[in-house]
């Protein structure tokens, strides 16, 4: 068997095993708000497993395999319906771009195990409805809020944004 064949059983097996809990069946009736829930465990569990960041830095939380490793276990995991929907734009896009250029290293390192965990799910804003291309444009702000940033006006994004916990 080689190193790939065992890591795509090892990635089949803890996709089996978490199937009652997370898989398909388990999610069938719930409410957006329940299956974020869901899918927040699920994420957390999937960390605690070491499928969670696989071709990412171990540096950062990740698991240093390569992308073979990743594919592999998104072929087995695609097979069940786990709720893993939500944290796609987090850690596809975001997420990374942090990695690559955030320059306080604790700070990115903290924002990403979080989202591997599934505690932060990270939305990209895209434009405000009446902005268009032109950045003079622009009406949306950043104001401090006494808790953090808040904006104003209206934007648009990715479905999902309403659940972010990071822009």
């Amino acid at each position: 068997m080689s190193d790939l064949e065992a890591y795509r059983s090892k990635a089949a097996t803890w996709c089996e095993s978490a199937v009652p809990q997370f898989g398909k069946a388990a999610r069938k009736g719930l409410t957006v708000e329940q299956d974020l829930a869901l899918g927040r465990r699920y994420q957390s569990a999937k960390f605690d497993a070491g499928f969670a960041g696989i071709n990412w830095p171990t540096e950062l939380g990740g698991q240093g395999l390569g992308h073979i490793e990743k594919i592999t276990f998104e072929a087995e995991e695609m097979k069940h319906g786990f709720p893993n929907v939500y944290f796609g734009i987090s850690l596809g896009m975001p997420v990374p771009v942090l990695m690559q250029f955030g320059s306080d290293r604790e700070f990115v390192k903290e924002r990403v195990i979080k989202a591997l965990k599934g505690e932060e799910i990270w939305c990209q804003l895209f434009s405000e409805p009446s902005g268009g291309t032109d950045l003079a444009g622009l009406r949306t702000r950043a104001e401090t809020d006494g808790n953090g940033w808040r904006s104003t006006d209206r934007r648009s994004g990715p479905a999902g944004h309403n659940i972010a916990t990071m822009a």
